[in-house]
Parts: C-alpha cells; sequence; structure tokens
C-alpha cells in the first residue's frame, strides 16, 4: 500500500490497491504523522481525471536515500563481520599506527573511499541525466570487497 499526503492541503491519500492506482478515487484517510515511512509528501496536485501528479524531486531524494542507505549497511555488515560494531568504528584504530588492527582498518577504509566513490558516481551520472539505475544494477557493479587479513 502506498500512502501520500497532499502538500497543500496536508490530508493523507491513500491508493490501497494496484487497481486505485489505476484510477480508481483516492480515499482520505486520518493523518498517518509525519514520522510514519510509508507516508510521502509527493502529491502536489490531481489531473481532469483524478490522478496524482507527484513531486518527482521527492521520490528521487526517496531513491537517493535508498541507494545510500544500501551503502551503508553494506559497509557496517562488512565490518561486523570483521569485528567491528560498524564501519564508523574502524576510526579510532586508523588513527593508531601501531595499533595491532590498523592494516585491516586501512583495508577497511579504502573499501569505503571505493563504495561512496562509487555510489557518488552513479547519483551523479543519474542526476547529469543518466539512466537510473536499478538496485540490482547496484549491487552487482559493487567493488569487490576486501577480505580480512589472517
Amino acid at each position: 500500500m502506498f500512502t501520500f499526503v497532499d502538500k497543500d492541503s496536508g490530508k493523507t491519500l491513500w491508493c490501497s490497491t494496484p487497481k486505485g492506482a489505476q484510477g480508481q478515487p483516492y480515499k482520505e484517510v486520518p493523518d498517518l504523522g509525519k514520522d510514519n515511512d510509508n507516508t510521502f509528501s509527493a502529491i502536489v496536485g490531481f489531473d481532469s481525471i483524478g490522478h496524482p501528479i507527484m513531486d518527482t524531486t521527492i521520490l528521487d531524494d526517496l531513491f537517493v536515500k535508498q541507494v545510500t542507505d544500501y551503502l551503508q549497511s553494506d559497509l557496517d555488515a562488512l565490518a561486523k563481520s570483521w569485528g567491528y560494531d560498524d564501519i564508523n568504528a574502524i576510526a579510532k584504530y586508523l588513527a593508531n599506527a601501531t595499533s595491532p588492527f590498523n592494516a585491516e582498518c586501512q583495508l577497511l577504509a579504502d573499501y569505503t573511499d571505493s563504495v561512496w566513490g562509487y555510489g557518488s558516481g552513479l547519483l551523479d551520472a543519474w542526476k547529469a541525466g543518466g539512466a537510473k539505475p536499478s538496485m540490482d544494477e547496484i549491487i552487482v557493479g559493487m567493488p569487490v570487497k576486501p577480505v580480512k587479513p589472517v
């Protein structure tokens, strides 16, 4: 189910079925709250037959968030698999050149740089008019993960 909020009236509108997305009337429902992850302020109006007119910049922002959230979770999962709380936990070991963990943290830091460089490049190309990549394409194109030293 998709839930949308009309920007002008603040009313929450919804379409509960695929059939509704094909022209069934949208119905008012009680306000779901601004913090509800299923609520998008993307409807800017309705056309002459009642279909919503979407503010695609909001949907684009949601895509950027989906990509960056995926990249961050991938980095955090790798760091956790190496025994760290998350990718940010490696910073304290990078700062200490004599730490026994410095070398493996440097591998993680290099991978982090390559992941964010990759993701930024994809999003920049898309924003410049390139094709919008699917999440499957993004995942397949990810940089090769480093192997934890033994």
